[in-house]
C-alpha cells in the first residue's frame, strides 16, 4: 500500500493568483461530493515547499469541510533549468498562463520539448465545449519524481518565432 504524505491545511500558503480566482461551481461540487462520499480527497494538492501550485479546488473544499490535514505531493524546481538553457527531462511540467489571465495552470511535458520560461507553447485545455488547443506562456518549469502526478494535459509543441 502506498502511503501519501499529509500537511496541515493551515500550513499551506496560497498564491495571490489563486486567492483572486474562483473555481467553477461545478468543479467545487464534484470535489465536495467525492469527499462527502469517500471521506477523503481524490487527488493530492501539489506543493513547492508550503506554496500551493495545483489543486486549489481540493484545498478550498478541505477548508470548507474542516479537514485538518490533506495529502500532498512535492513539485521540485527543475535543477537543470538556468535562465537561457532548456529543461528537457521527461518528468517535467510547465506552469503556464493564458493571455490576459493571472491564473496559472499546469501541463505535462511528455516529450523532450526544450521549453524555457517565457516561451509560448501550444497546449490542450478543457473548455465548456470539450477539448481545445490554445497558446500559453511558460512562467515556471517544475519537476516531479512522483509517478502519480495526475492527469494533466500535455504540451503539444513549442511555438516558433513565426507562430508568435
Amino acid at each position: 500500500m502506498n502511503v501519501m504524505n499529509t500537511i496541515k491545511v493551515s500550513d499551506i500558503i496560497i498564491p495571490i493568483e489563486f486567492k483572486n480566482s474562483q473555481p467553477k461551481k461545478k468543479k467545487l461540487e464534484k470535489v465536495r461530493n467525492y469527499i462527502e462520499k469517500y471521506g477523503c480527497i481524490d487527488k493530492p494538492v501539489v506543493l513547492n515547499g508550503n506554496l500551493l501550485i495545483d489543486n486549489y479546488t481540493r484545498y478550498l473544499i478541505s477548508l470548507e469541510k474542516g479537514m485538518e490535514e490533506i495529502p500532498y505531493i512535492v513539485a521540485q524546481e527543475c535543477k537543470e533549468y538556468k535562465k537561457n538553457k532548456p529543461c528537457v527531462k521527461s518528468k517535467n511540467y510547465i506552469i503556464g498562463k493564458f493571455e490576459n489571465s493571472k491564473k496559472k495552470y499546469t501541463w505535462k511535458l511528455t516529450k523532450n520539448i526544450p521549453v524555457k520560461v517565457g516561451d509560448r507553447v501550444l497546449v490542450e485545455s478543457k473548455t465548456r465545449n470539450g477539448m481545445n488547443r490554445t497558446v500559453v506562456t511558460v512562467v515556471d518549469i517544475i519537476s516531479s519524481n512522483n509517478p502519480q502526478m495526475f492527469k494533466h494535459k500535455p504540451v503539444i509543441k513549442i511555438l516558433s518565432k513565426e507562430d508568435k
